[in-house]
């Protein structure tokens, strides 16, 4: 093998181990009866992500026969896990106040329940009461959280009438998680190259050649994002949930250090797929 195909592998199996721990701790929390509001919340986009990771792991080169090299779509999944790390981050681990926690919820609900409207709407379908009173209890609690919060009477009306599902965007979070800014934007600007078909994305397609030496290096930068996001989400997870810890795979915090750490010192250029 050479050099970066021999260095892919090693990342390959060090990503099997953190996606096999968050899977463990995916099943285990299955188990407990009873969680609070935000347990809830952060156990289900929890196992998103680890969903998502495990698709990344079906369809990433691991030495099996008739492998597709589907780079866009390793792409596209990669941007998934990248949202589902953020949204755990933030509705289930940041550290804000009850009253600051209880808005972020309260928009993310009603950002859901009226996208579930518009949607019904625009399709030309009589949209049910009952989702229209989930819309107006969703509203009422949004006003609620404002005035709990001291908000004024314009950014009230501002949640209301445009709600955002977060409040703070991926590179801010990034930023405050110790990550380069800089990189957070670029790494999911890139990403979104695929989710969206932009020219950019067709341009490095046709450059992309299965097996190639600069194939497995843009892969490996997939799996190192997703490395760092998830390794850093399973130990977030057992932290929530310190029971967890029991059964931990030997080596997974120390390769989710690892990861978070080579992802602090990355660079815009890393995140492009033409990096080591």
């Amino acid at each position: 093998m050479s050099e970066r195909k021999d260095s892919y592998f090693e990342m390959r199996r060090h990503f099997d181990v953190i996606v096999e721990e968050g899977r463990r701790l995916g099943f285990a929390i299955s188990g407990i009866p009873e969680l609070t509001e935000r347990q809830w919340l952060g156990a289900q986009m929890f196992k998103k992500l680890v969903g998502h990771s495990m698709t990344l792991a079906a369809i990433t080169p691991n030495q099996r026969p008739g492998e597709l090299w589907d780079y866009a779509s390793m792409c596209a999944i990669t941007r998934c896990a990248v949202e589902a790390f953020y949204a755990f981050q933030y509705l289930a681990v940041a550290d804000v106040s009850t009253e600051e926690w209880s808005e972020r919820r309260a928009l993310y609900d009603y950002h859901g329940w009226l996208r579930k409207v518009e949607g019904s709407q625009g399709m030309g379908f009589k949209t049910p009461a009952s989702l229209l009173a989930h819309l107006a209890e969703a509203r009422a609690r949004v006003v609620d959280s404002c005035m709990r919060l001291g908000r004024s009477p314009k950014e009230t009306d501002a949640r209301v009438k445009k709600p955002q599902a977060f409040l703070v965007s991926f590179s801010q979070q990034g930023a405050e998680l110790g990550l380069p800014k800089i990189w957070v934007a670029t790494m999911t600007d890139f990403l979104s190259w695929y989710v969206h078909s932009f020219p950019s994305s067709l341009h490095f397609l046709a450059e992309f050649r299965a097996e190639s030496e600069a194939a497995y290096g843009a892969v490996k930068n997939l799996l190192l994002v997703v490395n760092g996001y998830l390794g850093r989400a399973n130990d977030d997870f057992v932290v929530m949930f310190p029971h967890l810890r029991q059964g931990q795979t030997d080596r997974a915090p120390e390769f989710a250090e690892l990861y978070w750490a080579v992802m602090k010192g990355l660079t815009p250029v890393s995140a492009t797929g033409r990096g080591a």
